[in-house]
């Protein structure tokens, strides 16, 4: 709407939908628990913060920026790729032009569809054998996300000349970057959510949103050079540096797979897939996106 009639319109439009929402939300309070009245309530005391407490929240803050690394195949969708698209893809359907902005609705559509789809093959897996420790599905996530930038590498090639590419490119792009995202944010944020010390709870799961914004960092930097660099050149690029971020994040779940085993000492001695399935839900806002190793001594 903004795009093709009136950016007033457009923006007014989201004020709507956001309006809507609130009263939806507001109307179905009704329907969920109450909240414990904060005054008058006895202050809540967790136990003291152990060795293994602190060498957790050492290596959980050694993951933030691994984490953002993986993140920037992902967050370039908001960035450099709807200039990309703009001018690589063909974009007219029966006469025509479909704004470049779609590109994140159609995002957002098939990162839905992923989001079920790893949803359902973690309970086929967990049937049948053992599901792996959330640090190995996000670095198996980040190393399948990678996959994503190499579409777009390949398509750049294909466009040579000017000649535009069919929106086919993109859907696999979109693909294979939601099914490896899907794996990635929800399954790091389960990673945070389980480990983290009772005492620092509420710091160390907030500390992993801080790699959205390193990550958004990177990306307006690594953008920079769209124009300077061929395109193949620069998907190759973002697949490359999410792939580092895979193999790394196997690596520290096998350097420190005792200081962040299920039961070893954070919150709670639930298993991976129970924190993976419920906070894959988080997903849905993506719209809108050498010494350490002594820790474990």
């Amino acid at each position: 709407l903004g795009e093709k009639v009136a950016w007033r319109l457009g923006f007014g439009a989201a004020g709507v939908g956001m309006a809507i929402g609130l009263v939806i939300y507001l109307s179905g309070l009704r329907w969920m628990p109450p909240d414990p009245m904060a005054r008058g309530a006895e202050k809540v005391t967790h136990p003291p913060m152990t060795l293994h407490d602190w060498r957790t929240v050492g290596v959980l803050a050694l993951l933030v920026p691994v984490f953002a690394l993986s993140f920037v195949g992902n967050n370039e969708i908001f960035n450099a790729y709807l200039l990309w698209g703009r001018d690589h893809y063909q974009l007219d359907f029966f006469g025509q032009t479909m704004p470049v902005s779609w590109l994140l609705s159609l995002d957002a559509i098939v990162s839905s569809v992923t989001v079920l789809m790893v949803v359902i093959f973690w309970r086929w897996w967990s049937r049948r054998r053992r599901e792996p420790d959330e640090i190995v599905k996000a670095g198996i996530g980040a190393l399948l996300a990678a996959g994503g930038p190499l579409i777009l590498a390949a398509a750049s090639l294909h466009a040579v000349g000017g000649h535009k590419v069919g929106l086919v490119w993109g859907l696999g792009f979109h693909f294979v970057n939601d099914l490896g995202f899907a794996m990635l944010y929800p399954v790091g944020m389960a990673l945070f959510s389980r480990a983290a010390p009772a005492a620092l709870g509420a710091t160390v799961i907030n500390s992993f949103t801080f790699a959205i914004f390193l990550s958004n960092l990177a990306v307006s930097w690594l953008a920079g050079f769209l124009g300077k660099m061929p395109g193949a050149a620069f998907w190759t690029m973002h697949a490359i540096l999410v792939a580092i971020a895979g193999v790394l994040l196997l690596v520290c779940g096998w350097l420190f797979r005792r200081t962040l085993a299920p039961g070893g000492g954070g919150q709670g001695a639930k298993g991976p897939g129970e924190f993976a399935e419920a906070d894959l839900a988080v997903i849905g806002a993506k719209e809108t996106p050498g010494g350490a190793a002594a820790l474990d001594d």
